[in-house]
């Protein structure tokens, strides 16, 4: 699948950055994305497959709604909620195939 340049949420329009160095001094435990609301960027870590780039964009996704519909999600159940995202876009072939 391909892993778009930007994404629209609500409104904003975010840059993708596909980068291969993870280090940040404020995450103690491994990560694989991030989004920066004040630059509307969000990056990814492009060391794995497409497939679990594509999970976490939809992981920091998540992350930007919960922000500006101020929903209260915890880490753990935006993770949750990205992967049944992904796996039933996924299993319904809604995920666009890339060229």
């Amino acid at each position: 699948m391909k892993i778009p340049k930007k994404v629209k949420v609500n409104g904003i329009v975010y840059d993708i950055k596909l980068v291969t160095n993870r280090e940040d001094e404020i995450h103690e435990v491994k990560y694989y994305g991030s989004v920066n609301f004040d630059k509307n960027l969000i990056t990814l870590y492009s060391d794995r497959k497409d497939e679990n780039i594509f999970r976490t964009l939809m992981h920091e996704i998540i992350h930007i709604i919960n922000e500006d519909l101020k929903m209260g999600l915890i880490e753990d159940n935006i993770r949750r909620l990205a992967t049944g995202l992904y796996q039933s876009l996924k299993e319904n072939n809604l995920l666009k195939e890339g060229d």
